[in-house]
């Protein structure tokens, strides 16, 4: 009998401990297959018995666990006497019921301009740890620590796989009772439950018209006092993270901007070079062989050719002309080379000179 006890209280312990570490996703995989397998081998047995059925139980427990509603407590009364005192606290009117999440929320919260992520970030980090706390209650930390400290005592009474099992159990537990203990905004939270309730929140909470009177009265009674506690910190990390987001966005579209840049600054110095090239290999000047040239080119428009034609004489006529740089790169631009800038002209400009240098020399 004592054997049979303590397998049986060492089942217990394996099988909360892997359910508790499941995501919602895999328990209800596991309901639907269990239910399949009891149907089938449980045929003419008493409902409470059957091999499947006490770990069907303990699954069909855990995922009433997750979907559980937020703790209500409030008669007619008690609900009105809560939202008087947050019409008091806020410009924001109450709102029509039922409501959307974020209108319920900045209510509750007494604010009104403020980023809805911050608020929606808060919310779940006050569900998570609604649940966290009805876990521990569920889960009896405290009856699990006096069986700890009986085995501990008589260590005969419990083998080591099962002495192994209860000790990570405690620790599950102990994991959570720190995060609750230490919680901060910005901390992870342990196992699934951060991921668990995202989807929650997105199931239930953020379809339309789901926070209803009793509700958003919950809110304003439970939320409430956790966002005051903790606005300054949720409203420091938006910051940071805003700030970080422009950041990234303009470093992404100067670094954009500069690879543009630098792709079109290599494409027309080595065209005004290859127009050289060229017209040394006819030996002729460049401005006499530009339609020539560019006719050769792999420039299939002819629209593309009148610009790359039209660019190479205003260049011969800038260097000629020592004209005005910015001037040069408007005209440039109104033929429709939008991404000539001075850069691009000086340095092409630059490759001429030094062309004309070396046949003076020569």
């Amino acid at each position: 009998m004592e054997i049979q006890v303590e397998a049986k209280m060492a089942v217990i312990l394996r099988r909360d401990s892997i359910l508790a570490t499941m995501n919602l996703t895999t328990v209800q995989r596991l309901v639907e297959i269990l239910i399949s397998l009891d149907s089938a081998s449980s045929e003419g047995e008493e409902l409470e018995h059957g091999p499947y059925r006490s770990i069907l139980s303990a699954a069909l427990e855990r995922i009433e666990q997750a979907k559980e509603g937020p703790p209500l407590k409030f008669d007619s009364k008690g609900i009105q006497d809560i939202l008087e005192q947050a019409d008091r606290r806020t410009t924001n009117p109450r709102p029509e019921s039922p409501c959307d999440l974020v209108t319920a929320l900045r209510y509750a919260s007494g604010v009104n301009r403020m980023a809805n992520a911050s608020l929606e970030k808060a919310f779940n980090d006050f569900l998570c740890i609604i649940r966290l706390q009805r876990e521990m209650k569920v889960n009896s930390e405290e009856a699990l620590r006096l069986q700890l400290d009986d085995f501990a005592k008589a260590p005969n009474k419990l083998g080591s796989k099962e002495l192994r099992i209860l000790q990570k159990w405690i620790s599950w537990l102990d994991d959570r009772r720190k995060f609750l203990h230490d919680f901060a905004p910005g901390m992870k939270p342990p196992g699934n439950i951060a991921r668990e309730t995202s989807e929650l929140v997105e199931s239930r909470w953020k379809i339309s018209d789901s926070v209803t009177l009793d509700l958003l009265a919950w809110l304003a009674a439970d939320f409430y006092p956790f966002w005051k506690k903790h606005q300054r910190s949720y409203l420091q990390q938006h910051a940071k993270a805003e700030s970080a987001r422009k950041e990234k966005t303009e470093k992404n579209r100067t670094a954009g901007g500069i690879g543009v840049e630098n792709r079109e600054h290599t494409k027309w110095i080595k065209f005004v070079e290859d127009w050289l090239q060229y017209a040394d290999s006819r030996d002729m000047r460049p401005n006499k062989i530009i339609n020539d040239f560019v006719g050769k080119t792999e420039i299939k428009t002819k629209n593309a050719r009148r610009k790359a034609a039209g660019f190479l004489q205003i260049l011969q006529e800038h260097v000629a002309r020592k004209s005005d740089v910015n001037g040069v790169v408007e005209q440039i631009r109104q033929t429709g080379m939008k991404s000539m800038n001075s850069r691009i002209l000086q340095a092409c400009a630059h490759v001429l000179n030094e062309h004309g240098i070396r046949h003076v020399d020569d």
